[in-house]
């Protein structure tokens, strides 16, 4: 019941996530198309950026590519919390599909921080659309270098549990074989042990004593 439940909460919550990311890539060529010297948006910069170019890049932006990016803020701050739940919710099903043990589900925190990282980084950004400020753009490069490292992290949880519950399955699924066969190889011995030799045995009629 547990696991059908988590199954049910993944679904929902993939659908929601699907959604989301839809939205923002629609919202990402629109900006594109608006800004196409300032793309690719800071929010999906792996390898990071200064507080000069994160001024520049909100300085760049005319009237109706910031309100764009906004646009594009307030969805990703959702998208956020939409990817912590999938994520959460995805671990819960593996760690259940392999009984680990309650200590182990402490895993869903890691998703659950970074996505903590991704909403700081949006309110900063949000804030350094509204004023482009130095110290705002300080902090919004930490918080981005930050996520970006949780999200490592969540990659490398989800990527490493999934792949276990994999092996485990196969496992499991080697050792079943094993034992059909070997239940097989059982009814075969009985099978021969009753055949032409057991029957003549059985058709045999005891002798008679004189």
């Amino acid at each position: 019941m547990r696991k059908k439940a988590a199954w049910k909460r993944f679904w929902s919550n993939l659908a929601v996530f699907f959604v989301l990311q839809a939205s923002i890539l629609c919202l990402k060529l629109r900006l594109a198309s608006l800004a196409p010297e300032l793309e690719p948006p800071l929010d999906y910069r792996p390898n990071g950026y200064t507080a000069d170019e994160a001024l520049a890049v909100m300085k760049g932006y005319g009237t109706e590519a910031r309100m764009t990016a906004v646009m594009l803020e307030v969805t990703d701050f959702l998208y956020s919390g939409a990817y912590a739940v999938l994520f959460a919710s995805l671990l819960s099903v593996s760690l259940s599909v392999i009984d680990a043990p309650q200590v182990m589900h402490l895993l869903n925190l890691v998703p659950v921080a970074t996505a903590i990282a991704d909403a700081a980084e949006n309110f900063l950004m949000l804030a350094l659309l509204s004023s482009p400020r130095k110290d705002v753009a300080g902090w919004v490069v930490i918080a981005s270098a930050v996520k970006w490292q949780l999200l490592l992290a969540t990659a490398s949880v989800v990527g490493g549990t999934g792949a276990f519950c994999v092996y485990k399955a196969l496992k499991q699924a080697g050792k079943g074989t094993k034992h059909s066969k070997a239940r097989n190889g059982a009814g075969a011995a009985v099978v021969e042990g009753e055949g032409p030799a057991g029957g003549a045995a059985r058709g045999r009629k005891p002798a008679r004593r004189a």
